[in-house]
């Protein structure tokens, strides 16, 4: 990995004001402020963040509260970067081991945790609870609109007053003080309403964009079961709640005793595979899943680190966002054509790697396998159909845990995989899904330029075009 190059400056200390700190005093920081008095000096007002917000703080501990009630839950993990998108998940209050904060319809969280990543969300949904390491605001609607003001966090002129003051090493943070001094370039409403208009028509290219994401990601998953003429149960993902109750005669249960494995949904999804041609993974696979490492990625390294968080539902890496790690033997790194399997926490996400990820590193959460050599199966269709409804059935009726859940080397064995009937038609399915991905790496840089023109237009016209409109036009007399 090459090392970024070094950068040093000097300052006198009469001009340090308040913290002796390199990112603090830094020219390109003091810059950057010299822009914002410019435009206080043309008129624009300036805010401080805590002088446009209300800071809720409200600190709750589900799992001693409230351990066996479903939570609404809205985790780091679960906010897209730049877009100011987030999806909301229900878990046990036991299941969340960490103080959270509660929020509510209209509050913005915004990430403290590597803010640099760009995750801010304005909560819709009456009442959740979210990571600690969400700062949590309600906009005051007299001075700013909420939609502005998430479009101000999510833009560079937030992220530049923010990347030299973080703290911490392995997980820089931006610390609650210096969150509340952020400078806030506050027109009157109606200005603001303005700006939002102007940046309309690229947030609607965007969601289109975002649309035909899922749409395609959603046809990289079930690929194989569309091809295969697969039609899964009503409905078609397994999701039980809390009042679901079934009868079962004592020796029906000799396989083991739970209650997702017997559950009447998981007696389709047996009858389903019992009437399809299918092969066990393991015949697929070599003898040996190798576990990951067990370490903690930090922001620099020498080896590309692979977790969790960057095993997509589709099939491919995201390493966007990757970690890394100083140490790694050679039989640790992945290669292509590895298949990798989440197997805690997000259990069954599976992902294969591919040539630009040759040589990184993975973490202890995932199961890595390889094809048995002869086999004339593609790592791709495996990848594919694991993460389809019918795989990931087979491994919610295969994990096991009450308190996490988790599946190990030998239940995934044991999942079945769907063939079809003439063994050239694999290959085929490989090639179609090779093309899908193809699309969707083509399509996520479209979409991730569009949202980078898009906080590029909300700057400019706060520091540009819209400061043009509050000058007293020229007169010829």
């Amino acid at each position: 990995m090459t090392e970024a190059p070094s950068y040093a400056y000097y300052e006198f200390p009469e001009r340090v004001s308040d913290r002796l700190s390199y990112g603090e005093n830094h020219p390109e920081r003091r810059a950057f402020y010299k822009v914002l008095d410019g435009v206080r000096n043309k008129g624009r007002e300036l805010k401080r963040l805590h002088e446009v917000v209300e800071f809720i703080e409200e600190d709750v501990e589900p799992d001693k509260e409230y351990p066996d009630e479903p939570v609404t839950y809205l985790g780091l993990e679960d906010i897209e970067p730049n877009t100011g998108k987030a999806w909301f998940k229900t878990m046990l209050g036991r299941e969340i081991l960490s103080t959270s904060k509660r929020i509510y319809r209209g509050n913005i969280v915004f990430a403290g945790l590597r803010p640099y990543l760009n995750k801010a969300h304005l909560v819709k949904i009456e009442k959740a609870l979210g990571s600690a390491e969400l700062f949590v605001v309600q906009p005051k609607e007299s001075l700013v609109l909420p939609k502005f003001l998430l479009k101000y966090l999510l833009s560079d002129l937030t992220l530049t007053q923010t990347k030299w003051i973080l703290t911490g090493c392995s997980y820089p943070r931006l610390n609650v003080e210096d969150f509340k001094q952020l400078l806030v370039i506050r027109p009157e409403k109606e200005e603001q309403k303005e700006i939002l208009r102007k940046i309309e028509p690229l947030e609607r290219e965007m969601e289109r964009g975002g649309v035909e994401t899922v749409k395609l990601v959603n046809e990289c998953r079930n690929l194989i079961l569309t091809k295969l003429g697969i039609k899964m149960p009503s409905p078609p993902t397994f999701s039980p709640t809390i009042r679901d109750y079934f009868t079962r005669w004592v020796d029906e249960n000799s396989e083991r005793l739970d209650f997702v494995y017997h559950h009447p949904w998981m007696d389709k999804i047996r009858s389903l595979l019992d009437s399809l041609k299918t092969v066990k993974l393991e015949e697929v696979i070599e003898p040996h899943i190798d576990y990951g490492i067990t370490a903690s990625g930090r922001e620099t390294g020498v080896f590309p680190f692979i977790n969790i968080e960057n095993l997509e539902p589709d099939g491919r890496l995201n390493t966007s966002d990757i970690k890394y790690i100083d140490d790694a033997e050679e039989n640790e790194l992945v290669r292509p054509m590895d298949i990798l399997l989440s197997r805690s926490r997000l259990v069954g996400v599976c992902g294969i790697v591919r040539e630009k990820e040759d040589g990184f590193s993975f973490g202890s959460y995932i199961l890595r396998m390889k094809i048995r050599k002869g086999v004339q199966i593609p790592a791709e269709y495996i990848v594919s159909f694991l993460n389809s409804d019918l795989g990931q059935a087979q491994i919610r009726m295969l994990e096991t845990g009450s308190f996490g859940k988790n599946i190990n080397t030998r239940q995934v064995k044991e999942i079945l995989i769907p063939l079809p009937d003439r063994k050239d038609n694999v290959s085929r399915i490989a090639n179609e899904l090779r093309k899908k991905w193809g699309e969707l790496d083509t399509l996520e840089k479209q979409v991730e330029m569009l949202w980078s023109n898009s906080r590029k237009q909300f700057s400019e016209l706060l520091l540009t075009k819209m400061i043009a409109r509050n000058r007293r036009p020229s007169h010829v007399g």
